[in-house]
């Protein structure tokens, strides 16, 4: 190293404190070019029943298209209804949520249906400037939980067990089984 013209020195910490460090990074960077978290509080797997039907369709499956409809809605809302549970156990309240949808097919075919349901359930569609400007908006949660939304990355940070801020609903082998259930044809 010497032959360089300087030492070069590193600190690489323990694995973990390195992705904390790379994520405090990546928050105060975001925040000095004026970004903000665009958070999600209701996680689902809309994604994985949409592949389920994409397979299906590839391998020349006939479909029940009110089944997949139904079993697409009841997905989504079952995931807002959990996540809503979680905020009120762990936040004393219903934030304003925001809800993950992938980008896929079932969504742009079922979009209408879904907030049909979702009305149909008690939820009030709001917009993105409503939903943001909720209080949690500003709680950076301090866990690497992220992936299921800020509200259960709050439950965790309040001592919530991990398995308790997964949608049930996202289990494969129970999504895998409704779908042939609802949506397989004979």
């Amino acid at each position: 190293l010497e032959a360089w013209g300087a030492a070069m020195i590193y600190f690489t910490g323990s694995k973990a404190h390195n992705i904390r460090i790379r994520e405090m990074a990546v928050r105060k960077g975001l925040k000095q070019m004026g970004y903000r978290n665009g958070y999600v509080t209701i996680d689902n797997y809309d994604w994985y029943i949409s592949n389920l039907a994409n397979k299906a369709v590839r391998d020349g499956k006939r479909i029940n298209r009110n089944g997949l409809k139904h079993m697409y809605v009841e997905h989504v809302v079952g995931a807002a209804e959990f996540y809503d549970q979680v905020a009120q156990r762990y936040l004393g309240r219903s934030p304003r949520h925001v809800l993950l949808l992938h980008e896929n097919d079932l969504a742009a075919l079922y979009i209408e249906d879904l907030v049909a349901g979702l009305r149909n359930a008690g939820w009030k569609v709001i917009s993105p400037h409503e939903a943001y400007s909720d209080p949690i908006a500003s709680v950076e949660p301090e866990t690497l939980l992220l992936n299921q939304g800020r509200v259960a990355a709050i439950a965790r940070t309040q001592g919530a067990k991990p398995a308790d801020l997964f949608y049930p609903g996202e289990e494969e082998e129970l999504l895998d089984a409704e779908f042939r259930r609802l949506v397989l044809e004979n």
